[in-house]
């Protein structure tokens, strides 16, 4: 297992990503700003409550838009993030063990970055303040509120 993701079944029903991919289109998003320079980013946010999960967005990002490498502020609360593509054509997150297409816990806390392509990249996230490290035991709590997305 590698430190920077783990790779996940998906979990978002047919009508759960109709109803995500509207609100992409339709509703007004928050421009990211960056929690160690301050600068905008191409990250844009739409905070909605997703099944029982209280924290939750969909993420969207303009075709051509590039994040480059960085790590997320370690007090966010979203040290570990899974992230469900929902968008066509997804663009990988790129990480240091390799890109990422696919659903999958990320760790936030190494690098990773995102090179668009030229289509709008939409994704579902829900965060959790874990360590990393602490999750790759699977009897930790994490485990237990991943499963519950495939129940």
């Amino acid at each position: 297992m590698n430190n920077c993701y783990i790779p996940l079944g998906d979990f978002v029903t047919e009508q759960e990503r109709k109803e995500l991919l509207d609100i992409a289109l339709n509703e007004e998003f928050v421009q990211h700003r960056s929690t160690k320079s301050g600068k905008a980013s191409p990250l844009n946010f739409k905070p909605i409550q997703f099944r029982n999960f209280e924290r939750a967005w969909v993420m969207k990002m303009h075709p051509l838009a590039e994040q480059e490498m960085h790590t997320d502020g370690e007090t966010l609360g979203r040290n570990v993030i899974i992230i469900h593509p929902l968008s066509e054509n997804y663009a990988p997150i790129v990480t240091q063990a390799g890109e990422v297409t696919q659903t999958a816990v990320i760790n936030t806390q190494e690098y990773h970055a995102v090179y668009n392509n030229d289509q709008l990249r939409v994704n579902l996230q829900i965060p959790f303040p874990y360590n990393f490290e602490d999750i790759k035991n699977e009897s930790h709590e994490f485990w237990d509120q991943v499963r519950s997305l495939y129940e």
